[in-house]
């Protein structure tokens, strides 16, 4: 609802499917939600989906600065994620098998399941609807530490800050879809590679709305339309000035089944 308030206050045309590709600048600009979201809660399972336009590497797009889960677009190029327990003792990672150059719009789908043994966890990305993934599971089952996230950080520290585009930022914390099924993906990403509507809090891919989603215009972009809480804006967010996102079609490697 509040996500619809925001909308409803601003005086620009509102269609039944919204995008709002939102700009950081690498330098002012992040969320933060201290404390950390409403209602988390530990457990092993996650799923989420984004679009971004990095325009440089080596920076967090999402970041729990207790470390127990951060998502990165690192300096090789590579989506990065990195999870573990509330004692730090048990850690889960996955990546990319290549890097992504700077100046593209990417779309990144994953979903995990850390409830299993050592070198046998679920671990699925998709990068424009393509998989590449590689795992480092070191550690037996555990569940990962959502609920103690002291301060979350959308952006990132400003030693790793973010710059670029983002949108339709869509976490669903215990939370799982197969990914590598077809019918689960245009949930997030249509075969024609675009954005598709997600519904006003981010109900319709799996039926509840997840505990974040962000998709709302540059001064109201701290609107969480998902259940965990808004999030406070730093610095000044600006429209997106790159062209409508299409992701690129898959070329080459990667399943794209």
């Amino acid at each position: 609802m509040l996500g619809n308030l925001g909308r409803l206050m601003d005086p620009r045309p509102v269609s039944k499917f919204d995008f709002f590709p939102v700009h950081f600048d690498g330098t002012n600009d992040f969320l933060l939600k201290t404390g950390g979201f409403d209602g988390a809660a530990d457990g092993s399972t996650g799923l989420i989906s984004f679009w971004c336009y990095p325009s440089e590497n080596d920076a967090y797009i999402y970041q729990d600065l207790d470390g127990k889960v951060s998502i990165s677009y690192a300096a090789t190029g590579q989506f990065a994620f990195l999870f573990s327990d509330s004692a730090g003792t048990a850690s889960f990672s996955m990546q990319t098998v290549g890097g992504y150059p700077v100046e593209n719009w990417y779309h990144v789908l994953a979903a995990w399941n850390t409830n299993f043994s050592i070198g046998n966890k679920v671990a699925k990305i998709r990068v424009n609807d393509t998989s590449t993934v590689a795992v480092a599971d070191p550690s037996g089952p555990f569940n990962i530490n959502y609920a103690s996230g002291a301060n979350i950080r959308i952006g990132g520290p400003l030693s790793s800050r973010y710059e670029g585009c983002l949108a339709q930022l869509w976490f669903g914390q215990n939370q799982y879809l197969d990914i590598d099924v077809e019918s689960n993906r245009r949930k997030f990403i249509s075969a024609a590679y675009k954005p598709v509507y997600l519904g006003e809090s981010g109900e319709l891919p799996i039926g509840v709305a997840p505990i974040l989603y962000l998709n709302s215009f540059p001064e109201s972009y701290g609107i969480n339309s998902g259940i965990g809480g808004n999030l406070d804006i730093n610095g000044t967010f600006a429209h997106c000035g790159e062209a409508p996102p299409l992701a690129l079609p898959p070329s080459g490697g990667g399943d794209e089944g």
